[in-house]
């Protein structure tokens, strides 16, 4: 039987771990994905499939992540400028192919509909260091847009600007960032279990 979820075909090398000195083969032009902790440790039940669209999403975010950690101005991400005709949803545009084979296009859609329906609780701190909990659906709305008679290779995915500032909200000490965590796209995506990326 044929995998529906493809490879991310991208060249291997062999390195060392340092604690236990153990070679493991990882993606030569890895790409690393940050998140905060919260979004780490967040509680969720979704499909291996479902996971992909949520790494997917977390890719998208990285230049806005990585802007903050530079102590941009939340006010002055991309992510944000890009979306002030539509000031409660941000668009965020995920690559099909790093989700699933052509074919199984339409069940891409069918999962991302079904993440609108399943709770993500979030231990999300404030300002003062206080800890509160955030339950909400993860996706407003879901399509793959047309673009005149064919469809567009990216999944569009609408989320509320408060699930957006809580995916890429880093938690900093002064202006140092503390608490995230750092993996790499490729070996995420490429999972055939979906405790994988959880992992």
């Amino acid at each position: 039987m044929k995998s529906l979820l493809p490879a991310i075909n991208t060249p291997k090398k062999i390195i060392r771990t340092r604690k236990q000195k153990v070679e493991v083969l990882v993606p030569q032009l890895a790409e690393y994905i940050i998140q905060p902790n919260h979004v780490t440790n967040a509680r969720y039940e979704y499909t291996l499939l479902q996971e992909r669209i949520f790494t997917g999403m977390m890719y998208y975010l990285q230049t806005d992540i990585k802007e903050l950690l530079r102590n941009a101005n939340p006010l002055q991400l991309q992510i944000f400028s890009e979306n002030k005709e539509t000031d409660n949803y941000i668009t965020l545009p995920v690559p099909l192919k790093d989700i699933a084979h052509p074919g199984n296009y339409n069940m891409v859609v069918a999962a991302a509909k079904k993440m609108r329906k399943t709770s993500i609780v979030f231990k999300v701190k404030d300002e003062e260091g206080n800890e509160s909990t955030v339950v909400d659906g993860l996706i407003s709305r879901a399509t793959i847009p047309s673009a005149g008679h064919r469809r567009s290779s990216f999944l569009e995915i609408e989320v509320s600007r408060q699930v957006a500032e809580i995916l890429i909200n880093v938690q900093k000490k002064g202006n140092i960032p503390v608490e995230y965590t750092r993996y790499i796209y490729q070996i995420a995506q490429q999972a055939s279990s979906k405790y994988t990326s959880l992992l």
